[in-house]
């Protein structure tokens, strides 16, 4: 059943609520380090931070639910870096999840994506879930990751043309990931 929530850029007061947020969407999760709240704070701090793109979901008993997109690069043509957004990471709280939010918050995200004329969007998730906004393999688009993980859940998701026509090679994430070698 979808939830009535109200979706916002993050404010600085949110940090604590996020935190709380993240460490109980992802407490349960196998492949979680327990780890995604200082990763945000991370994010936060760097200059990859985009503070129009991490968005939080409100509902009746709070923030619900967070997403953020940070900025991230791939090569293109020539010697140019193409930059691209990476989603990570989308959470809902555990009480929440199932209703929607988590939805309303990657269509909120994509729209704004787009209306900032971005070429793309990369991230590590589920096919199924991320399918259905239209995520591909990244590896469709010549894309790797810099890390192992299976190739099916390596996504990304063209905005523009200029993604999918010359974005090839290894995703550079934000040096907050610490994925980058």
């Amino acid at each position: 059943m979808k939830q009535a929530v109200s979706i916002r850029s993050e404010r600085p007061e949110d940090a604590p609520e996020v935190a709380r947020l993240l460490k109980a969407a992802f407490a349960q999760d196998p492949h979680s380090d327990g780890r995604e709240s200082e990763l945000v704070e991370a994010l936060r701090r760097s200059d990859d931070y985009l503070p129009r793109l991490a968005l939080t979901a409100e509902n009746e008993a709070g923030v619900a639910g967070f997403l953020m997109m940070t900025r991230g690069f791939v090569p293109g043509e020539g010697a140019e870096a193409l930059p691209i957004l990476i989603l990570a990471p989308l959470a809902v709280t555990p009480e929440a999840q199932g209703r929607g939010i988590g939805s309303a918050l990657v269509a909120e995200a994509l729209l704004r994506a787009r209306a900032a004329g971005e070429a793309g969007v990369a991230l590590l998730g589920d096919p199924g879930y991320y399918g259905r906004f239209g995520f591909e393999p990244a590896a469709d688009f010549g894309l790797r990751f810099p890390f192992d993980a299976p190739e099916r859940y390596c996504l990304a998701l063209a905005l523009s043309p200029a993604f999918g026509r010359c974005a090839r090679g290894v995703v550079k994430f934000s040096d907050a990931f610490g994925l980058n070698s």
